[in-house]
């Protein structure tokens, strides 16, 4: 019964996420990041076995290799199956796949967190916390790094909290995600200590030095390590043009110890890319370390593996962030940080001096987030080309290029502007010269008017009628816009019931 009632549960709370995304989903998905060339190898894959239409041109070879390939291959199958050969239907249809994936790691988040605090209605709020208010909710919509970091929950969780043992199935199970989970992303490599430790874990109980279980553990390095190399091998089909990956990051190496020390640094507090005001409950679950240790060492030490090792690798790059909304390369550590707080921070023990930090994250997480998921995270870039100022390094430090402060100019101009055609805006420096030279050349202005309209598909085909490009998926947002609260107040219900059935249990359990 309980077990039953946990399934419902979950379900509602996967459902409920994606509905909510939905709601706001700019519905597209080959302009995002470095969709289009995986796009392309894809339909080229399938073509070849007849479920998509001939393609013409070379081979192309994207650059995180086919790991992440295939997982675009049934959204592609299906929208030519049933939507035949509209660019638009297969883009939406595409655009659900990052979602689908942003829902599975909050569900894993609210089930291993409901069970680490013993409250539902905690894990409820620190899953749907690190959906909306950290950059889960912008990654949502721009696809990069979802991936991985669902692979590296769903290894973790089955490993941690479902306590798998490894029998055949389960260990090549456990290994597919594994792999995938260093496979997927061309940087990858930084998650292997936190699969190390998870493959380690994956044979407690089992005697680790009979020849038995020393085979099962090869053939976990085996299957995982297969699927490394061998799209290790097919990233290289890109990486060739430049010398192979290895070179081209070797050229991007800080060159002192006081650069990599700034990155470390930066990546937690920098104004424009730190995760203290991009995911500001993350920072607030690093509090959580020490109660998390004392409680559940095994969960603190993967949610530290999932976050120093990143941090460390990507800080000795001098391009240890880029051009998209705040820490990029930290994502796969949101979701196991804040796991910290289930484990951290239990209902019984959660007082008003615990409970104000969390919630105030959550109030400063949510609006930032919001305007990160409400407008372009390309439009950032295209308005400093315009101006000539797009470099990687203003927009790692340069205030006037903060992320957040630009999104909340095009708010601002799309609710104020009115019936003008145009909004001029030249990005103001003020410069302090001490040589008493003359000041660099002025920026040019940019038209705002080109990039505030909001991405969300609700939003940006409003009025759009019956037949016209883009109804059917303004349709699909305003009934997922009311059927998300729906949904989640049948979670909520379902939650209290839950608690309520546990509650019951105590007395017979104790007798």
């Amino acid at each position: 019964m309980t077990r039953a009632m946990d399934r419902r549960v979950a379900a509602l709370f996967f459902c409920s996420a994606v509905l909510f995304y939905s709601a706001f989903s700019p519905a597209v998905f080959r302009s995002m990041g470095y969709a289009n060339e995986e796009v392309e190898a894809g339909k080229r894959a399938l073509s070849r076995i007849g479920l998509y239409s001939p393609v013409d041109g070379p081979p192309v070879w994207p650059r995180n290799g086919v790991a992440t390939v295939a997982a675009h291959l049934p959204f592609l199958a299906v929208s030519h199956v049933l939507l035949g050969e509209s660019q638009n239907a297969e883009d939406w249809l595409l655009s659900f796949e990052p979602i689908l994936f942003t829902a599975g790691i909050l569900t894993i988040l609210f089930i291993w967190a409901a069970s680490l605090s013993g409250s539902s209605r905690l894990a409820l709020i620190l899953a749907f916390g690190a959906g909306f208010a950290t950059i889960l909710w912008p990654y949502a919509y721009i696809g990069l790094e979802v991936q991985q970091s669902f692979f590296l929950m769903l290894a973790a969780f089955v490993v941690l909290k479902l306590r798998w043992r490894p029998s055949l199935l389960k260990l090549v199970l456990f290994s597919l995600c594994a792999g995938l989970a260093i496979s997927v992303k061309t940087a990858g490599t930084v998650l292997i200590p936190a699969i190390l430790f998870l493959a380690w874990k994956f044979f407690d109980g089992e005697q680790k030095s009979s020849p038995a279980v020393l085979a099962r553990m090869a053939a976990v390095a085996v299957i995982t390590g297969v699927i490394y190399k061998a799209n290790s091998y097919l990233q290289m089909m890109f990486w060739n043009e430049w010398g192979g990956s290895a070179d081209y990051l070797r050229q991007w190496l800080v060159r002192d110890p006081i650069a990599f020390y700034l990155n470390v640094v930066a990546f937690i507090g920098s104004p424009n890319k730190g995760l203290i005001v991009f995911a500001p409950l993350a920072i607030v679950a690093l509090f959580a370390i020490p109660a998390a240790w004392k409680r559940d060492r095994d969960v603190t030490l993967f949610a530290l593996l999932a976050f120093v090792p990143p941090l460390l690798g990507f800080s000795a790059l001098m391009i240890w962030t880029d051009e998209n909304w705040g820490p990029r390369y930290l994502h796969e550590a949101i979701a196991p940080l804040i796991l910290l707080l289930g484990a951290g921070a239990p209902a019984a023990e959660l007082r008003a001096r615990r409970a104000i930090p969390i919630f105030a994250a959550l109030l400063a997480g949510l609006v930032i987030s919001f305007l990160g998921a409400f407008f372009s995270y390309g439009a950032l870039q295209y308005v400093a080309s315009q101006t000539g100022q797009a470099t990687l390094e203003r927009f790692q430090s340069d205030p006037v290029w903060n992320h957040v402060r630009f999104n909340a100019r095009l708010l601002r101009v799309w609710l104020l502007s009115g019936e003008a055609k145009q909004t001029l805006w030249t990005p103001e420096h003020h410069h302090w010269d001490f040589s008493g030279k003359s000041a660099p050349p002025e920026p040019r202005a940019a038209n705002l008017h080109e990039v505030m309209t909001p991405q969300a598909v609700l939003v940006r085909n409003w009025g759009t009628g019956p037949g016209e490009p883009g109804f059917g998926a303004w349709i699909f947002a305003f009934v997922s816009l009311i059927a998300a609260p729906v949904t989640l107040w049948w979670l909520v219900r379902a939650t209290r019931r839950r608690t309520t059935a546990a509650l019951a249990d105590e007395p017979a359990r104790s007798e």
